[in-house]
Parts: structure tokens; C-alpha cells; sequence
């Protein structure tokens, strides 16, 4: 697997997140930080807490590292459950987006292990 298709399996493009970090070597090492990141665990345990306030500052976190590596599945999943969370409550839909979330991260994971792997 090349880093082009990494990124077409993370929703992302490659070369946009080029003309952000400064060469493959240096993508190569946020991308393997991210398999040890725990932005999304603790997303995933504040809500599960139903504490709206850890849950949306733990959201911005992960939307931000995935924004960063260019993770746009997940950048956009988290983004609109920080939005929903934003007003303080833990609602249905909050906890339905944050399962669309827990997909694309698990999605992200697997595909850079596979990319890892290789």
C-alpha cells in the first residue's frame, strides 16, 4: 500500500496534507503517533461518563489531530458531534454521531496498521 492509497482509505488527500507538513518522512511520523494517540479513547469514555463538557473538549481535540493529519472522514464525523454537544447536553444524536465517529477512527486504525504493515 502506498501513502497515496493510506490517504484514499482515510478519506483524506495526501498532497494537501503535503503542502501542510514538510514531507512523506515527517506525515509517516504523525501517522504512526495517531495509532498511539488516545484523543478518541477519551472522547469515547467522556461521553460514555455523559459529561458534555470533557466530551466536547476531547471532541476538538480529536477534530484537531484529525484536521491536521488530514483525516477528513473523521474530521468532518467529529466535527458535527462537537457541534451537538457544544450546547452542554449528551443528546440521542450526540451518542448516534459519536458512533459514526468510533467508525471512522476504527476505519483509521485499521487502514494504518495495513499501511504499517506493508
Amino acid at each position: 500500500m502506498t501513502i497515496e492509497e493510506c490517504y484514499e482509505g482515510l478519506g483524506g488527500d495526501y498532497k494537501r496534507v503535503c503542502r501542510r507538513l514538510p514531507g512523506r518522512q515527517f506525515v509517516e511520523r504523525f501517522l504512526w503517533r495517531y495509532l498511539e494517540d488516545d484523543s478518541a479513547q477519551l472522547l469515547f469514555a467522556a461521553l460514555a461518563a455523559r459529561d458534555p463538557a470533557e466530551s466536547y473538549r476531547c471532541a476538538l481535540a480529536l477534530k484537531g489531530v484529525a484536521g491536521n493529519l488530514g483525516f477528513e472522514d473523521l474530521e468532518r464525523a467529529v466535527s458535527e458531534l462537537a457541534e451537538t454537544i457544544r450546547g452542554g447536553e449528551i443528546t440521542p444524536q450526540a451518542l448516534e454521531q459519536a458512533g459514526t465517529v468510533r467508525c471512522c477512527h476504527q476505519a483509521a486504525v485499521k487502514i494504518l496498521r495495513l499501511y504499517f504493515e506493508a
